[in-house]
């Protein structure tokens, strides 16, 4: 049924946050969406995984609206009373609205933009569903839908997008830096940002945001075991990530994805160095 809720105690870090809801953001083909406006409407009671994980009486959607010109997105979850096999449930649709004044952009920058509008909403869905997942009673419930409205009043604008962009194009060595000598590093959107407080994900909301808006995925695909084991006996012979195969890879990438060059860059060392540490 799909409200069952199997509780069922695992751990909940990155590597289970993006093999759960990858799959939905894929499903919603958000690289596809044009002007004029079409919704794209994923019941969740129809596939098992989230039946099971209790996110079953969940709607996830995309529209599209006319909303003020600096608006660029925002994530609204609403909720009601059904009723099902004579039984009161509860059902949660989580709508993400993008603004449709960029919605029908055909240039690398117009793509990034609705991109990054749609993956950042997507991750306040991710913390909605995580929560949801976890509570059934009713002080709970309105609670949480309490912190929902409130996380609703902010509207993702120009500015926002501006410093989203800047913390994406940070170099790759600041961050090993930051996490050599201790020091958390700064997003413009941190961890709070997200988190409701219900929600019992372990990784922080910045890095399954990145991880969703470039996959280790979309690297692995162009690499066979073969490859992958000719890298890792470079890397243990002369301690260099990049090699002849590494770097038609890499580029290809940052012809086909709508991403900084910088943020590309990046996300492929961080694959690499996983790699060649056999992870």
């Amino acid at each position: 049924m799909p409200y069952t809720d199997t509780n069922v105690a695992i751990i909940k870090d990155k590597k289970w946050v993006i093999e759960t809801f990858l799959p939905l953001l894929n499903l919603l083909d958000i690289d596809n969406i044009p002007a004029p406006s079409v919704d794209r409407i994923i019941n969740l009671s129809d596939h098992r995984d989230f039946i099971i994980k209790g996110m079953g009486l969940c709607v996830v959607s995309i529209s599209q609206e006319v909303l003020p010109p600096q608006t660029k997105g925002i994530h609204i979850t609403s909720h009601k009373k059904i009723t099902v096999q004579g039984k009161k449930i509860d059902h949660y649709r989580l709508n993400i609205i993008i603004n449709t004044n960029i919605c029908n952009k055909t240039s690398r920058k117009g793509r990034l933009l609705l991109k990054l509008t749609i993956v950042h909403e997507f991750t306040h869905a991710i913390a909605a569903l995580s929560a949801i997942s976890r509570i059934r009673l009713s002080g709970l419930i309105e609670r949480l839908l309490k912190k929902l409205r409130k996380k609703a009043e902010h509207k993702l604008n120009d500015r926002d997008i501006h410093y989203m962009l800047r913390d994406l194009c940070k170099p790759l060595i600041k961050i090993l830096l930051s996490i050599i000598h201790g020091i958390p590093i700064k997003w413009y959107f941190g961890d709070e940002h997200y988190r409701l407080g219900f929600e019992d994900i372990q990784e922080s909301y910045p890095s399954i945001l990145e991880s969703l808006l470039l996959p280790n995925e979309m690297f692995r695909i162009f690499f066979s075991e073969d490859d992958i084991h000719t890298i890792q006996t470079a890397y243990h012979q002369n301690r260099v990530i990049w090699h002849p195969l590494t770097i038609p890879v890499f580029r290809q990438i940052n012809i086909n994805e709508n991403l900084p060059k910088e943020f590309i860059r990046r996300r492929y060392i961080s694959f690499l160095s996983n790699i060649v540490r056999n992870q």
